[in-house]
């Protein structure tokens, strides 16, 4: 149990360090972190669903290959995939945990607004590669609608609004155009900046919860 404290310590730390006092406030000023954390999870009813290498389906391994195609690899093929779905939108929420072995390190990563690397940006991939041989476990994590999340062309896409709490499907193109601002008007009692750091609060807690 204990080698896995570095995971809660990790999640404790992030909030923290990502998000000092009063750096985001909506309907009101933020005072303090905890404040802060009750804006984004205070009301959270989300699901994390995980897919350990041996429950895998063939929708959740395309995700798995799109690592693959780039060049990101685990030598033992430990690649659990985690999904979070929400209430009010099933906008794609994904990451993917490569597991070394049984490792008490975690290194999380997130390409930004890139989504994933492309295989012009091999230091990305071997910096993900080289922690995996050196025994870390990676939870590769994206942006919305990005990387891992980027939309299934033929899946229809449907979120509730403020004003409209009715179920309403979005066209792509209008997702496409909008991209991480469609998350704004979506009816969510917390703040809606919370899906951006879901796949590394979330998922982290469910791999606490599982592994503990």
């Amino acid at each position: 149990m204990e080698k896995w404290v570095f995971y809660k310590l990790f999640v404790l730390c992030f909030i923290y360090i990502a998000f000092p006092t009063s750096s985001i406030a909506n309907n009101g000023a933020v005072s303090n972190n905890m404040d802060l954390l009750n804006k984004f999870y205070c009301h959270s009813n989300t699901t994390v669903n995980y897919f350990d290498t041996m429950h895998i389906s063939g929708d959740e391994r395309v995700y798995i290959e799109q690592l693959q195609n780039i060049g990101i690899d685990s030598p033992l093929g430990f690649f659990n995939v985690i999904t979070i779905t929400y209430p009010n939108t099933n906008f794609p929420q994904h990451a993917i945990h490569i597991r070394s072995g049984e490792s008490s390190k975690l290194i999380v990563y997130n390409h930004g607004h890139g989504g994933l690397p492309s295989k012009n940006e091999q230091f990305a991939i071997d910096f993900i590669n080289n922690a995996i041989q050196q025994n870390f476990d990676v939870l590769i994590t994206s942006m919305p609608l990005v990387g891992l999340n980027v939309p299934e062309p033929s899946k229809n896409y449907w979120a509730k609004f403020f004003g409209n709490k009715e179920q309403q499907t979005i066209d792509q193109s209008v997702i496409v155009s909008a991209l991480h601002s469609i998350y704004q008007p979506i009816a969510d009692p917390d703040n809606y900046f919370h899906f951006f750091i879901d796949p590394i609060v979330l998922i982290t807690s469910k791999m606490i919860e599982r592994i503990i």
